[in-house]
């Protein structure tokens, strides 16, 4: 009975709440609101289907992945930050790492049953299918792709963002159009703008792993030092302000999330990166205008 409890404590420490938060929580929020505008009946059941999805391959199948992959790497082992590290399932003791690529497993057969026969339209599982291949892409031995500057963010996690917002808006919208496409586009910036934020506390063990985690911020951190590394945050930050600009060109509403990209921007600028309770708390302001945005964007604008 007890190695059971601390097996379901495991799994619910891989779901890690503040990613899965921002960027599923987020992709759905915004998604639904957006959906709202042009439908009056959002299913109850086919709502918590799609949560469900979301929730396993970011929480278990993605993050599974990634916490067997940094600790076998010796990244994950000795953190001491305080939102980085891992989800914490490992080092205190209730999963071991054998356990975590049958947990990958399960999830992705999870999932599959989630979306068997459900739906005709095409286009709804090629959205599963990259976030998919961003939730295993980013990490599992054969890509690894977060253990590479850039490519983690854009050729994984980027994708996989989009995908997941696009899913929840024509999925109960039945439709797509260019404002979705922009929304779910600077959902997926802001998302990996505050994704830099969090590898900042992280970049020395990352790169003496093995191999070593070359993560964007890393490899600018080793080529300079962590306070020049902070302008990669800002610099994602001032990219999603510029591209909501462009956007806001054909709809107004864009000019918002340029603003609050460059209150993030602003905030990664103004922090001291010898400090890590600083670097925690920028990163949960970060969070929150993620947050912030999708809300406002999807519902209130």
């Amino acid at each position: 009975m007890l190695e059971w409890r601390k097996r379901l404590q495991g799994l619910g420490l891989l779901l890690r709440p503040i990613p899965v938060l921002s960027w599923s929580g987020g992709a759905c929020l915004l998604g639904i609101g957006l959906a709202l505008r042009t439908t009056s009946v959002v299913p109850i059941a086919r709502l918590l289907r799609f949560l469900a999805i979301a929730l396993v391959v970011q929480g278990w199948l993605a993050h599974s992945l990634n916490d067997r992959v940094d600790w076998q790497s010796g990244t994950d082992q000795t953190a001491a930050e305080i939102l980085s590290g891992g989800s914490g399932a490992l080092k205190r003791g209730y999963l071991r790492h054998e356990q975590l690529l049958p947990i990958a497993a399960l999830s992705l057969l999870l999932v599959l049953a989630l979306v068997y026969r459900q739906t005709a339209n095409w286009l709804m599982y090629l959205y599963l299918a990259v976030g998919l291949w961003g939730a295993i892409t980013y990490s599992h031995p054969s890509w690894r792709l977060a253990y590479k500057p850039l490519t983690g963010e854009w050729v994984a996690a980027f994708p996989a963002i989009v995908a997941c917002t696009l899913a929840f808006y024509q999925g109960f919208a039945g439709r797509l159009d260019f404002f979705s496409i922009a929304a779910a586009m600077l959902h997926g910036l802001l998302s990996i703008s505050w994704l830099m934020q969090h590898h900042l506390p992280d970049w020395y063990r990352d790169l003496h792993s093995s191999p070593p985690k070359r993560t964007t911020i890393a490899h600018v951190a080793a080529k300079s030092n962590l306070q020049m590394a902070r302008l990669v945050v800002v610099g994602y930050f001032l990219l999603t302000a510029l591209v909501a600009s462009i956007f806001s060109l054909v709809n107004q509403r864009f000019a918002w999330t340029a603003w609050l990209a460059l209150l993030c921007a602003a905030l990664a600028y103004r922090q001291d990166t010898a400090l890590r309770q600083e670097m925690a708390r920028r990163e949960l302001q970060m969070v929150g205008l993620t947050l912030l945005h999708a809300f406002a964007l999807g519902w209130t604008l």
